[in-house]
């Protein structure tokens, strides 16, 4: 088992083809798929389920994919402190946020960070709450902008946003400046798709009737 062979591992799973995979990491599709065939006779178990619309982790290859990130992360981890005893930052930082945090709160933050931190590299994923927790539980991220996060992670709270109702002018409590919890319980819900609202209604023990669903 080789660095080379989980890095390709860790590409598949990624990209979902054997091809794309190979794009994007500069080999050839013979060649990814000769050390993924490869590590799974070394491990003796299958790591995807092939289709003729991609490839898909098998339930112990998901398990896999988990360690081999982990092993990827401590080899970064050793080559970063390497050269920060050398007097050199460099490595990648691996950003997940919310949409709305992405293209309001980072660009200047990230901008101030790559003046300090020229040779590190970014890499930035999108994503809902729910993403975004995975994400960071399976290691593909090392930071995250959400809002809610799960109450084991360690967090540092930036901002405080006010969450707004948003009301057609026919609707009866539209010029309430504010609204109790349980003056909405019973309305109909056009629901963002990340589930951090309906967390949030949940925990102040609204179960929201939901008319239907918006990405944004």
């Amino acid at each position: 088992m080789t660095l080379t062979q989980l890095q390709v591992f860790v590409a598949a799973a990624k990209a979902g083809s054997f091809t794309r995979a190979a794009e994007e990491i500069g080999f050839t599709q013979s060649a990814v798929s000769q050390m993924i065939q490869s590590l799974e006779k070394e491990l003796g178990v299958s790591l995807f389920q092939r289709s003729r619309s991609g490839i898909t982790p098998t339930s112990i290859g998901e398990r896999m994919l988990t360690h081999a990130r982990d092993i990827l992360n401590i080899t970064s981890c050793m080559t970063e402190e390497a050269n920060v005893a050398r007097g050199i930052t460099s490595g990648t930082l691996r950003i997940a946020s919310i949409p709305s945090v992405a293209s309001r709160f980072l660009p200047g933050l990230l901008g101030s960070f790559r003046k300090r931190f020229p040779a590190v590299d970014i890499l930035l994923l999108e994503g809902d709450s729910d993403e975004i927790s995975n994400w960071l539980h399976s290691s593909v991220v090392d930071i995250a902008f959400t809002v809610m996060p799960d109450k084991e992670m360690q967090t540092l709270p930036l901002l405080q946003d006010e969450m707004m109702v948003i009301l057609p002018d026919t609707h009866p409590l539209k010029d309430s400046q504010t609204l109790r919890f349980s003056e909405i319980a019973e309305r109909c819900f056009i629901m963002p798709k990340d589930g951090c609202i309906r967390k949030m209604l949940q925990e102040n023990h609204i179960n929201p009737t939901v008319t239907f669903e918006v990405r944004e």
